[in-house]
């Protein structure tokens, strides 16, 4: 009895250890093996922009804008932007330029901070870094706009060789993508209060098309010297 036990001990054992060897090759050729999955790389920077076609309200003075904003890391804020213009005046002032850099999230409650030169520089000009404006703004977080669909930015602003400026925007957007936008600009170093406005359709999304009306004139407070704003048509890329 003992050596009938001892062999259906050995058969077992045999039995287990030819599973164990061919298990594998049973499950290839059956096709039982986990699929792996292929690597995936997240990508880290960004590469978008705009293309901006503009004119004033009185006409004459088109120009056609071309801008390129790269971020280190696609999930953060950091940001370097470009861009290159074309005027098409009769004076024919050719290709200009502009620059900015800084950190801006788009979430209320949050800071940024910039550096930009909105001039159009000409080739040859360099950055011009006296030219420049450094800003430091904050988005507010607010139970009362968000109800209105408004928002609100207050933003210290100031030229590296000018007066320091407080602003303040409010923007309202009654509806998806569109929007109306006032800025109250006031000089701390004396002077009077201007303001700027724009209004039109902007959605962020890349291959999508917008249009607006800017005035960026400093307008005095009970003017709105409409002829002197322009018409732009834009539309948005992004490379990655």
């Amino acid at each position: 009895m003992k050596t009938s036990l001892k062999n259906y001990g050995k058969v077992i054992l045999a039995g287990i250890c030819l599973v164990v060897l061919t298990a594998p090759t049973m499950a290839t050729e059956l096709n039982l093996e986990t699929p792996k999955k292929p690597l995936k790389i997240d990508k880290k920077y960004s590469l978008g922009g705009q293309l901006t076609l503009k004119d004033s309200v009185d006409g004459g003075k088109p120009y056609f804008s071309a801008s390129a904003t790269w971020k280190p890391d696609s999930k953060n804020y950091w940001f370097i932007k470009g861009t290159a213009r074309h005027n098409f005046e009769k004076n024919n002032e050719g290709f200009r330029y502009s620059w900015g850099l800084g950190y801006d999230d788009w979430h209320t409650g949050t800071w940024t901070v910039q550096l930009n030169n909105y001039e159009a520089l000409k080739p040859g000009d360099g950055l011009k870094i006296k030219k420049a404006i450094a800003s430091v703004g904050y988005k507010l977080d607010s139970d009362f706009l968000k109800k209105h669909k408004l928002s609100s930015t207050i933003t210290l602003s100031k030229q590296i060789e000018g007066d320091p400026k407080l602003s303040t925007s409010l923007q309202w957007a009654p509806k998806k993508y569109w929007f109306i936008k006032g800025i109250l600009v006031a000089p701390l170093e004396g002077g009077d209060l201007k303001y700027n406005y724009l209004f039109g359709y902007d959605d962020w999304h890349p291959k999508s098309w917008g249009f607006e009306y800017s005035n960026y004139e400093s307008n005095p407070l009970g003017e709105t010297n409409f002829r002197k704003g322009r018409f732009a048509l834009t539309y948005k890329w992004k490379f990655k």
